[in-house]
């Protein structure tokens, strides 16, 4: 169960239409992960449409293939972003990170491109 890092309470679990949810102070997570606000959970939606739609876009016929191509699209995306490949996952990044995520997909459709 996740703390509250405004106030270090543990949140409240509740079951949702989606899983279970954390809440606190205003915050909230979905499952485990670190309580956020409203803006970051926006940006990250954000950064998963631009992310999944690069990553995504051609015709893979197995989940093997697709898998394959999601773990290099991760991998270019940490380099892209400075950040460690075991760091960058969407879903625990904050705000800024995750409009950057954003900012840095024309380079990672560009190196996909360039590399077929």
């Amino acid at each position: 169960m996740p703390n509250c890092p405004i106030c270090g309470q543990p949140a409240l679990r509740s079951k949702g239409r989606w899983g279970v949810r954390y809440d606190h102070c205003g915050l909230w997570a979905w499952g485990d992960h670190p309580l956020v606000d409203g803006a970051t959970h926006k940006a990250r939606r954000a950064a998963h449409v631009a992310f999944d739609q690069t990553w995504s876009s051609d015709l893979i016929s197995t989940p093997r293939e697709i898998q394959q191509r999601r773990s290099v699209a991760y991998r270019q995306l940490a380099e892209l972003m400075g950040m460690s490949p075991k760091d960058c996952h969407i879903k625990q990044m904050n705000q800024q990170q995750a409009e950057k995520v954003i900012s840095v997909i024309s380079d990672l459709r560009a190196s996909w491109r360039l590399s077929e």
